[in-house]
């Protein structure tokens, strides 16, 4: 095996899931001790606020979304935010980050409708359309901005 360079939110999601599987296997044994936040975070070279956010992501973010994190596609703190919307719009906005069309998953979810949000997310939505290329002009005027300064 190679050497992995891990961001601190990779760190943290990894190491999480490794001391609940270990939590589980010593609950079955009798034995009720279980790490801090504070020493999983300072065993895993982690701020405490990024373990914890690594931990709602276990808890409470769906697969796809824990696997867009472990990847370093998406910081945990950035899942952390949308761990309370529907699965459906969780995958969704894994999806968007996975396949490069935005950059952070509260940024995916924000890219659609109210509808869609609280449903369902649908391919032919045409507001969520309407909302996603506002944004996509907006980030090119910003493009050009910043190019035309440069």
């Amino acid at each position: 095996l190679f050497r992995q360079h891990y961001n601190p939110s990779q760190r943290a999601i990894i190491f999480d899931g490794i001391t609940e599987e270990l939590n589980k296997l010593t609950e079955k044994n009798g034995d009720a001790s279980e790490l801090t936040l504070e020493e999983k975070a300072g065993m895993a070279g982690v701020s405490p606020r990024t373990m914890d956010y690594a931990s709602q992501v276990n808890q409470n973010a769906t697969k796809d979304v824990q696997d867009v994190v472990s990847s370093g596609q998406a910081r945990a703190s950035d899942a952390a935010k949308i761990v309370d919307e529907p699965a459906a719009v969780q995958n969704a906005a894994a999806k968007s980050v996975a396949a490069g069309e935005s950059r952070t998953l509260a940024g995916a979810v924000e890219l659609l409708c109210a509808r869609c949000r609280r449903v369902m997310p649908r391919m032919s939505c045409n507001e969520c359309k309407r909302i996603r290329d506002k944004a996509h002009k907006k980030e090119m005027k910003k493009k050009a901005k910043a190019k035309s300064k440069a």
